[in-house]
């Protein structure tokens, strides 16, 4: 499965923490219109996100767009049709009779003078028939309708009304070019009332300003993609004003509720209407969205002192303003020595993040009982001793030893341990490749009380072998340990034993989990087992059985599974991402990985078979096996489907 680029995942992060009633999505089918532009899309991210976060959550997304290249070019990261259903044809078009969504986000129009002003009849009939047709189909399925509106709706500011507020409408020439755009959406909003009014239609009006964030395309035409481009491309900054107007700006982030909110049910059924606070500020002359280019807010320099006024942003407003008497535009330099500057910079900068990735050793996070000892094996089969860094011990243990490996990681081709997620920021790697293996929680917790119990050096090995212990005894008190309270969501938060786990950091494991470049569940061992060899480029793949629990075989019984299963919520939650994450890497491959896994079981059987006198030993790292394994990965027939998968 693949992953946002890292500020992405920061912003989806951001908006999923935003106090509001996800809940009240779950299990809803939501269309998105305009999935290909800028604020369609960034919704759609946003609701696939959650539903990778929270797997409860369950949404049906259906993304429509009229190109299925743009729509795919827009959300990369995104897999289509798995977690996103494209619906392909135009928004003005009545859509087929098995479309029956719960929520529709009608954000189907474009928005940039550039855009707009080169397809007015486009625009227009976005605008009116598109919502028609959304209210149409909101009206049909009893859905509730967010039609996403404009800061364009409030016409000419010919009062010079310094904050705007939503009773503050200006005239507009209805046959001015831009007329195209804000009285097209005037009628939108009239329609939504319309709606509502005639059929009781659930209508939300979000009137959307002035947004910016991952996603925006650099040739929008606006000053903030403008100043952008000029930016990354290195290009001198071209004021076309005397540098006195100003404007906010918002990163869509920082204010998930100006668009998701009325669609989550806030409030009754009434239309309502809400636009960005602080839309138009003290000072800043004619609204942004009724400004020619001769006064269009100017941009700031791409090199040079921040510009002058700027100030820190405030709840993702970015205020910018500059002057070209004030001596901050940089001296103009040769276009064709920009360029090439430009080129090699990005070139260094590009080979310097392909040269970290791929230098930087992964990190297989051991989970305690998700048979990290079994894989232990195969790191000793797959590397030589001093190609890999063990981290073992407490928390403070870890933390000193890596430490005395910052930035001398070059050396090692693997990290592992009982380390959890974050260790990288010890050991100064900056592009770190996580991977670990989860285990169903109830199965791993008995496991691990019994590993406790049989081992005399484990740190609760006093607590939970005291004498006169009955079973439910000792899970009352292994409960009421940090440690065996989520151990899982400890280890992947990053969070050490000594602490509760909160929701906050609920979420942290949550993100960490699908950053992490794969994810193996131990129920299903050897599938997962050949995506991280396959990944890691290992050639053997039969592993030693090793530190198995004696009654691993044996049930658990329903009371004390539903008894875990409460006290084990959170790890519950990270096992469900887990499996998700396997589902999603195993769609990359064909019935291969399926047969392939199955040889390998039967290996493996072979194996215990043979030898069971080492199902129940410890192993480490580095250690000679009690198997020859070598012998097993004879076995594996030319030709054979592990065969194949090991030399595709």
């Amino acid at each position: 499965m693949k992953a946002p680029e890292a500020c992405l995942a920061e912003d989806l992060s951001g908006i999923l923490m935003a106090a509001l009633p996800w809940e009240a999505l779950y299990g809803k089918r939501i269309l998105v219109t305009g999935a290909a532009g800028f604020i369609g899309g960034h919704l759609v991210e946003a609701l696939a996100w959650l539903n990778r976060s929270r797997p409860a959550a369950n949404l049906h997304i259906q993304a429509l767009a009229r190109d299925l290249g743009r729509l795919r070019e827009r959300l990369p990261w995104l897999d289509l049709p798995g977690e996103v259903e494209p619906l392909i044809q135009d928004v003005t078009q009545p859509l087929p009779p098995e479309v029956a969504p719960d929520v529709i986000i009608h954000a189907a129009s474009p928005a940039s003078p550039r855009f707009y002003l080169q397809r007015p009849v486009d625009t227009v009939l976005a605008n009116t028939e598109g919502t028609r047709q959304m209210l149409e189909l909101a009206r049909r399925h009893s859905a509730r309708l967010l039609f996403l509106s404009s800061g364009a709706v409030y016409g000419e500011n010919t009062q010079g009304i310094e904050a705007i507020g939503e009773t503050d409408f200006g005239s507009e020439d209805p046959l001015s070019p831009r007329a195209c755009y804000s009285e097209s959406k005037r009628l939108a909003e009239t329609l939504c009332r319309a709606y509502h009014t005639q059929y009781g239609v659930d209508a939300r009006i979000a009137r959307v300003s002035h947004c910016y964030g991952p996603g925006i395309r650099l040739d929008d035409g606006r000053a903030i993609a403008d100043l952008l481009a000029d930016v990354l491309n290195d290009r001198d900054i071209q004021l076309d004003s005397d540098g006195s107007a100003a404007t906010l700006l918002l990163r869509l982030r920082h204010r998930p509720g100006a668009v998701p909110r009325p669609a989550q049910g806030q409030g009754g059924g009434g239309l309502q209407r809400r636009r960005n606070p602080r839309d138009h500020h003290p000072g800043a002359g004619p609204p942004a969205h009724r400004r020619g280019r001769q006064d269009r807010a100017p941009r700031c320099p791409g090199q040079g002192p921040r510009p002058a006024g700027a100030g820190r942003p405030q709840r993702g407003a970015f205020r910018y303003r500059q002057d070209r008497a004030s001596g901050l535009v940089p001296p103009r330099r040769s276009g064709r020595r920009v360029a090439a500057d430009a080129r090699q910079r990005r070139g260094a900068h590009a080979w310097a993040r392909m040269r970290r990735a791929f230098m930087n050793p992964p990190i297989f996070i051991h989970i305690p009982k998700t048979a990290g000892s079994t894989l232990r094996t195969l790191i000793t089969e797959n590397y030589a001793a001093d190609e890999v860094l063990s981290l073992y011990g407490d928390p403070k243990e870890i933390l000193v030893a890596a430490a005395a490996q910052m930035g001398r990681t070059d050396t090692y081709r693997l990290i592992q341990g009982h380390t959890p997620y974050g260790t990288h920021r010890f050991l100064g790697i900056r592009e770190p490749r996580y991977f670990t293996f989860l285990r169903d929680p109830v199965e791993r917790f008995l496991s691990d009380i019994a590993h406790a119990t049989r081992d005399e050096e484990h740190r609760f090995h006093r607590e939970l072998a005291a004498s006169g212990l009955s079973e439910d005894q000792r899970i009352s008190v292994a409960l009421d340990i940090p440690y065996y309270r989520n151990a899982i969501a400890h280890y992947v938060s990053g969070t050490f034993t000594t602490e509760t786990i909160s929701m906050t950091q609920l979420g942290v494991a949550i993100d960490n989990l699908w950053a992490s470049e794969f994810v193996g569940v131990s129920e299903q061992f050897e599938v997962s087992l050949l995506i991280m060899a396959k990944k890691l480029g290992w050639q053997h793949v039969v592993p030693q059985k090793c530190n198995v629990r004696p009654d691993a075989r044996k049930a658990v019984e329903p009371a004390l599974k539903t008894r875990l299963d409460r006290a084990l919520a959170y790890d519950r939650m990270l096992y469900a991402v887990a499996q998700d994450h396997l589902n999603q890497s195993r769609r990359h491959y064909g019935p291969l990985l399926d047969e392939a896994g199955a040889q390998l079981a039967e290996l493996i059987n072979q194996q215990e078979h043979e030898h069971p006198e080492t199902r129940y030993s410890k192993y480490l790292v580095g250690e000679a096996t009690q198997v020859a394994l070598g012998n097993y990965h004879a076995r594996i027939d030319v030709g054979s489907p592990l065969h194949r998968w090991l030399n595709p």
